[in-house]
């Protein structure tokens, strides 16, 4: 019986007519080429197998298609132009990549397989860092981001400007086994208990008119009536010089198999 869809091993130099499952895994900002002005953009796809390869999206095709392939979502693909990999648009080893152009066809899947690709990734220690300074071996992290500086502009070895940015990450754990996880259902009855829970589902806002940050103590983070900066004593924590800062609010629907629920994340 035929298959509906390949694998990413499925394909090779001078295969036609053949449609794969890929979830996009990592998508890459757009870049202009060293040696030419041409734009293009790297993507990862990911297979079932959980097998990867590099897709390229160059030019007006970049446009073309900024409202497809988003992060993290499941699409079946075909007519894709593969060649051998470019080492200037090389964006992660391999010795084929994909050219997405206008002849390609794409369909979103619906289907959640973000834990396929964390799953199949293998992460690095933020203090095993210095291990691959000066080397082009490629790593994944997890991690959280809690600080974004101001976009700056250096110059390249090749004599272009480029804009870089600087962010400040902390560790982040990530379950992958599902006892991991924790079902909705199971902490449906709790109030006022302060403890992390992982929980496979589906987060949305519903709620569109609703007040997406507060001013809070930012020894405590409870809400305060001062204005940003204001030094005050904080009645919550009792700190006689809490500083007022904004801090992010959203009221979310989880919702899975067996249920859902609304939180209130900060």
């Amino acid at each position: 019986m035929s298959k509906e869809f390949q694998l990413i091993r499925d394909v090779s130099r001078g295969s036609s007519g053949l449609t794969v499952k890929v979830v996009v895994a990592e998508k890459f900002s757009l870049r202009i080429a060293q040696k030419s002005p041409t734009k293009y953009q790297n993507l990862i796809l990911m297979d079932t197998e959980g097998s990867t390869v590099q897709a390229t999206l160059y030019g007006q095709n970049i446009t073309s298609f900024q409202d497809q392939l988003i992060l993290g979502n499941t699409y079946l693909i075909s007519n894709t132009m593969v060649k051998i990999t470019n080492a200037e648009y090389k964006a992660k080893s391999g010795e084929v990549q994909w050219t997405i152009s206008g002849r390609t066809r794409i369909r979103r899947v619906e289907e959640n397989n973000s834990n396929l690709i964390i799953s199949t990734y293998n992460f690095t220690d933020f203090e095993d860092f210095p291990n691959y300074m000066d080397s082009n071996i490629d790593i994944s992290v997890a991690g959280m981001i809690i600080d974004i500086k101001p976009r700056r502009i250096i110059q390249t070895r090749y004599g272009k400007e480029c804009q870089v940015q600087d962010l400040l990450s902390s560790k982040l754990c990530i379950p992958t086994d599902k006892k991991d996880f924790t079902e909705i259902k199971n902490i449906q009855g709790l109030k006022n208990v302060k403890q992390f829970f992982w929980i496979k589902g589906k987060a949305s806002v519903t709620v569109l008119n609703q007040t997406y940050w507060y001013m809070s103590c930012n020894n405590c983070n409870k809400i305060s009536n001062e204005n940003y900066g204001d030094i005050y004593h904080c009645v919550f924590c009792k700190c006689v010089e809490a500083q007022a800062i904004p801090s992010k609010s959203a009221t979310i629907t989880c919702s899975a198999t067996n249920g859902c629920r609304h939180y209130e994340c900060d």
